[in-house]
């Protein structure tokens, strides 16, 4: 019995050993930390999603914005959940396990998250979903990773390329599809809605050494020529750099944006035949904005809206504004000038800015903007492409854009998926989406002086305060002069 036990035994170490240096090998890049309680639920999750994250996360990374998969997941609880759901949810408690895994510029991040029946770590079962993290990576550049929820306890976060060494935050912000919820304060018109407020909790704190940083991690030195021939889909789709102790908008590879001159400006626009902007108040400080900059006289005109002309926009020195920060209202104001066409049919020339949908959010649902609002705008918008008069307008919509009001405003996993399913419908009637909403949304709590904006008038005439909303505008200008 002794001879055939030893030779077993040694057989099984061996093999046991062979395995745990092959597991070794396998995950010399993961890094697990136990936050509450590791099981063997999280190497399961991995080894079963490793797979498909491979093959699917080009397309996973283009579909997922800021904590927002799919659609679908924001009606998930709509549609299917009511009020009682949550309440009966809520008795329990959630704890949470991450998982970060570093492949050079590469970062992953699993979280498993568990219902907590009791005080017994073995009674733990997975969620249904449902929470919202904010995964902050920054060093010489500032990133958010989206996250995407498998809806089943499971999440992974898929951080953009980095290209220099980070000091990673991930904060969980809302649980329960509690982001997708407004709370009613009452019937009154105009009632503003009461929203849960956010958790904002730190779940961990990380940096990671990236020994091969890129040419993109010194912001500002890139080559001089490149970045002069780079294209303005390219700026939108960047990243924050921190240059000089300022953090200024550029491409993923290092190539700092730079506002345009009044000159620039000017040559531009007298091209323009027509350029009116429609929308709420953060269009309206746009318009204002471009007015100072294009002026001669360099003074906002405080009668923006008032502003009735057709000749040359730089000769009048000012561009036309309409009031309509409601999504409903839209036809009425825009159908008010088609009238101007009659004679004359729009051309790629003639400029429309829109704006407008976060009032709704906040004194309204979700739901019924997307239910009801968004139908009835993109049936006008079916009509005016069908329209001789105005088929060849240029209709150039800024997203929802981030808030920072916090717990009375739609947040921004809500609007995420918003702004979304807003540029699914609207650019069938081609529409161009300038995704102002993950432009600001790193800064989300960098207001100017309103606390509401990121662009605002200042105290004298021509004096604007608002370094990220500056750079939205300038970014609207190059978009417009560029095609």
């Amino acid at each position: 019995m002794k001879n055939i036990f030893l030779p077993a035994l040694g057989t099984f170490i061996s093999i046991y050993g062979l395995f745990l240096c092959t597991y070794i090998i396998d995950r010399r890049r993961l890094l697990t930390l136990r936050l509450s309680g590791m099981t063997d639920n999280i190497f399961r999750f991995i080894d079963s999603q490793n797979n498909q994250h491979s093959i699917n996360e080009s397309l996973e990374s283009s579909r997922i914005r800021n904590g927002v998969s799919e659609k679908e997941q924001m009606f998930h609880f709509w549609y299917k959940c009511d009020k009682s759901c949550r309440d009966n949810s809520s008795m329990t408690r959630l704890s949470h396990t991450i998982t970060l895994s570093f492949t050079g510029p590469r970062i992953r991040i699993f979280i498993m998250e568990y219902q907590v029946l009791t005080d017994k770590i073995m009674s733990k079962i997975p969620s249904a979903g449902g929470s919202n993290f904010r995964i902050e990576l920054i060093g010489m550049e500032f990133i958010l990773c989206p996250v995407r929820d498998y809806l089943n306890g499971s999440y992974v976060g898929y951080c953009p390329d980095i290209n220099s060494s980070v000091n990673g935050t991930i904060y969980l912000d809302y649980t329960r599809y509690e982001a997708f919820v407004h709370h009613h304060d009452g019937h009154v018109s105009r009632q503003r809605v009461r929203h849960p407020g956010r958790i904002h909790r730190i779940l961990n704190i990380f940096y990671y050494f990236y020994s091969e940083p890129t040419a993109a991690a010194r912001p500002g030195l890139a080559d001089s020529r490149k970045c002069k021939e780079t294209d303005i889909n390219e700026y939108l789709k960047g990243r924050w750099w921190y240059v000089r102790g300022q953090w200024r908008w550029g491409t993923n590879d290092g190539c700092i944006f730079d506002f345009m001159k009044h000159e620039q400006l000017r040559k531009c626009f007298n091209n323009k035949i027509t350029f009116r902007l429609f929308g709420d108040s953060h269009i309206r400080n746009i318009g204002e904005y471009f007015n100072s900059l294009i002026s001669k006289r360099n003074t906002t005109n405080k009668n923006i809206k008032y502003i009735q002309t057709l000749q040359k926009i730089v000769e009048n020195e000012g561009a036309i504004f309409e009031w309509s920060p409601y999504m409903k209202h839209m036809p009425k104001y825009l159908s008010s000038f088609f009238p101007r066409y009659n004679s004359t049919p729009a051309t790629k020339q003639d400029v429309v800015l829109l704006s407008a949908g976060i009032h709704e959010m906040v004194f309204g649902k979700a739901r019924v903007f997307l239910e009801s609002l968004l139908p009835n705008f993109v049936n006008f918008l079916s009509t005016v492409r069908k329209d001789e008069r105005t088929a060849n307008l240029r209709l150039i919509y800024i997203n929802i854009p981030p808030r920072m009001h916090g717990d009375q405003d739609a947040n921004e996993y809500m609007l995420a998926a918003v702004n979304q399913i807003l540029k699914e419908n609207l650019e069938k009637y081609q529409v161009e989406i300038i995704d102002g909403f993950n432009i600001l949304n790193p800064m989300r709590d960098t207001s100017c002086d309103d606390g509401i904006h990121f662009l605002c008038p200042g105290s004298a005439a021509g004096e604007f305060t608002g370094h990220q909303g500056m750079t939205l505008a300038h970014l609207v200008f190059r978009v417009i002069c560029d095609n």
